[in-house]
């Protein structure tokens, strides 16, 4: 379990790494703990603590021949940083302009991509998104990759309350 924990943190680093550039004064992630299905880190970048829980998918579906890594993340930052910032990272890039619906129970959300990780809109549906998650059981991701492939993805939403309130109160404002 630790070297998953630590294939994790690792890997969602370098995204946030690569996707922001590589400060100078970033810190490897630290775990908060493991709850259930989904597990909480935090580093400080600068004068900025980050926390965030991940997890990955239970069920996959979909015709592929390879794909890489499929995460859910949310994202807190602090002191007066954002919050509930929720990323879908497919493990391939998404089709220009395609949809990507996130759906718990039966609640439906659009998002939008770039790349290989789909966002919300905008905060309030960030927030709304997080509600649902803390309220359901289980999440279904449909995208669709760059060569057209429809993929529908299950991620189990047990623990995410638990993980979500650790991230919270390290990261509180």
């Amino acid at each position: 379990m630790t070297t998953v924990l630590r294939s994790f943190s690792f890997f969602v680093l370098c995204l946030v790494l690569v996707a922001t550039g590589w400060p100078a004064d970033a810190q490897e992630p630290q775990t908060l703990g493991t709850y259930r299905d989904w597990s909480a880190f935090t580093y400080q970048d600068g004068g900025t603590r980050v926390c965030y829980m991940g997890s990955e998918p239970t069920d996959s579906q979909g015709a592929y021949d390879q794909r890489g890594d499929i995460w859910t993340l949310v994202t807190h930052r602090s002191p007066g940083g954002s919050r509930d910032v929720v990323s879908i990272i497919a493990g391939y890039n998404y089709e220009e302009d395609a949809p990507v619906t996130v759906t718990v129970g039966n609640k439906s959300f659009s998002l939008f991509s770039g790349g290989d990780t789909a966002w919300t809109y905008t905060d309030s549906d960030d927030h709304d998104l997080v509600a649902a998650m803390k309220a359901g059981v289980d999440m279904t991701v449909s995208g669709k990759s760059w060569r057209g492939t429809q993929t529908t993805d299950t991620f189990s939403l047990l623990g995410f309350t638990a993980a979500y309130e650790a991230i919270s109160n390290h990261c509180a404002n």
